[in-house]
């Protein structure tokens, strides 16, 4: 799992230079592979321990390691330990993997037909803000926690209609798709 790891702190430097820092004093464990459904990022906000599981397929496939550890990589900015997170998050995290240049067009364009209806609601969502990554970190210098992102920031930092920013702050349910790409 060192190459899991070594993959991570390279992508989550990256993900802070592109999307703004992520909040302080948070320490990221390990990263766990394990299980086969979806990979998730967890958190203990009492000791501020971070954890990041990926599922065993990235042992075999790189390219699904990298899309997955660049998608939590987004979730790592402000660790909440809920799992119905906004819109708003969840759209940009399938937003940063599937735009994320690491990773070649013809993965990015598979990874994107075969997004679970779950996850692809909030991405085509997110998709109409038309997102840059300076927009992103202007935002989060007004709100760095990604779940308390309100939707006039929303307005404000990417000139998005009421209707949008509102549909961006429904939340995930609890239930997560079979398989994360």
């Amino acid at each position: 799992m060192r190459l899991h790891n070594r993959e991570f702190k390279t992508i989550f430097k990256r993900t802070q230079v592109e999307l703004g820092a992520a909040e302080p004093n948070w320490n990221i464990g390990p990263i766990k592979v394990g299980g086969d459904n979806y990979p998730e990022t967890t958190c203990n906000e009492a000791t501020k321990e971070v954890t990041v599981r990926v599922t065993e397929s990235t042992i075999k496939y790189p390219l699904q390691r990298s899309y997955q550890l660049i998608h939590e990589s987004v979730h790592c900015l402000s660790p909440r330990n809920k799992r119905e997170t906004l819109f708003f998050e969840e759209g940009l995290a399938n937003w940063y993997a599937l735009t994320h240049q690491s990773l070649p067009e013809s993965y990015r364009r598979e990874a994107e037909a075969l997004l679970d209806s779950l996850l692809a609601k909030p991405y085509k969502i997110f998709c109409q803000l038309r997102p840059t990554y300076a927009k992103i970190a202007a935002l989060r210098k007004d709100c760095p926690g990604l779940d308390e992102v309100p939707a006039r920031l929303i307005i404000k930092h990417f000139e998005a209609p009421d209707q949008i920013a509102d549909l961006l702050m429904e939340r995930m349910p609890e239930a997560r798709p079979k398989l994360m790409v």
